[in-house]
């Protein structure tokens, strides 16, 4: 999934964004991929490296001490959600502030917002 977050992202940034320009969409584009990848890493060290020592996870009987990862199973998913909900809902205004009829900016957001299937 980081990877195809990270081309929508960069996509919509190169799509929407013209050349040599930086603006707000731009920025909330990078923005949001720089934190999904530094949450990605940050879950992944925690999936690794959560007990003390490593092999508890799958040794439950041995010696040691876990995290709380019940914490980590419930705040994961909320925190994809809105991310995954940023992503959604990002180039809609850019959508709207297209220069073509209201039918057509509905068959275009229509066609981004696919992405809740």
């Amino acid at each position: 999934m980081i990877f195809l977050k990270t081309g929508i992202l960069l996509e919509w940034a190169r799509l929407f964004v013209p050349r040599r320009t930086r603006d707000a969409f731009w920025w909330t584009c990078h923005i949001t991929l720089i934190t999904n990848i530094l949450f990605f890493v940050a879950n992944t060290f925690v999936g690794i490296f959560g007990c003390k020592p490593i092999r508890k996870q799958w040794i439950l009987t041995a010696p040691g001490k876990c995290i709380n990862i019940s914490f980590v199973h419930v705040f994961t998913p909320i925190f994809n959600f809105v991310l995954d909900l940023l992503i959604l809902v990002l180039p809609q205004k850019k959508i709207w502030n297209l220069k073509m009829t209201t039918r057509k900016k509905m068959g275009v957001a229509l066609l981004f917002m696919t992405g809740i299937l």
